[in-house]
């Protein structure tokens, strides 16, 4: 897991007290405590209509969208039948779709589709769309990566990072790092650079080889 001092500051003025956090960040991939939301105190939030989680001025927030008690929306556009519930913080992201976040961190990135996002965190430019699963701990963060059809990302510092994409019928665990592109198979604990993709060997067996020259055996993984 990469922690960066410039997410590390900007944690410091996200949306929740350190208590209301605690189930939270005890799972989630990067730990974060804070007071208040863009620098005003949380009392200063308004309960939705639909679940009662707080509002800031800057969420635009349709009535469709449920926001449990426990969470924060702190900026961004959500709409559609999006449900926000445990204990869950969303930093000036647009989330639209059937798109479930629970017990996670969404900052600054774009959700659809019937994403699931559970205890985990999703942090600037990513994109996650269709099915896409990020559960347990898992991060997904970095200058534009993706996790898009039916792909599921797994487990704490486990990590799609840079321009990493991780799609199709990709499920990525175990501590993986994804900077470059799988779209199939099981990834347990490798590295996919940005110079390599990931293929698919004999009944599916995840395979690393180079865009240029793809290699048909060797640094599998599987569980």
């Amino acid at each position: 897991m990469r922690l960066l001092p410039t997410k590390l500051s900007t944690l410091l003025l996200l949306a929740v007290s350190a208590a209301l956090l605690m189930a939270a960040t005890a799972s989630m991939a990067r730990p974060y405590h804070a007071v208040n939301c863009n620098g005003e105190p949380i009392s200063a939030g308004v309960p939705h209509p639909n679940g009662g989680g707080l509002l800031f001025a800057d969420a635009q927030v349709e009535d469709s969208v449920y926001v449990g008690s426990n969470s924060v929306i702190c900026g961004g556009m959500l709409s559609g039948n999006v449900v926000v519930k445990g204990h869950s913080v969303v930093v000036y992201a647009s989330v639209s779709g059937n798109v479930v976040v629970r017990d996670s961190l969404v900052h600054r990135a774009v959700v659809s589709g019937n994403a699931r996002i559970v205890k985990s965190s999703v942090w600037d430019g990513a994109t996650i769309s269709g099915n896409a699963r990020i559960l347990d701990g898992a991060s997904v963060d970095g200058a534009g990566p993706k996790v898009y059809g039916n792909a599921k990302v797994i487990g704490f510092d486990t990590d799609v990072l840079a321009y990493g994409e991780v799609y199709g019928s990709a499920v990525v665990r175990g501590g993986a790092d994804i900077l470059g592109k799988v779209d199939c198979g099981k990834w347990v604990g490798i590295t996919v650079t940005t110079d390599q993709t990931g293929k698919c060997g004999k009944n599916g067996a995840a395979v690393l080889g180079s865009v240029s020259n793809p290699i048909d055996a060797g640094n599998t993984e599987s569980e």
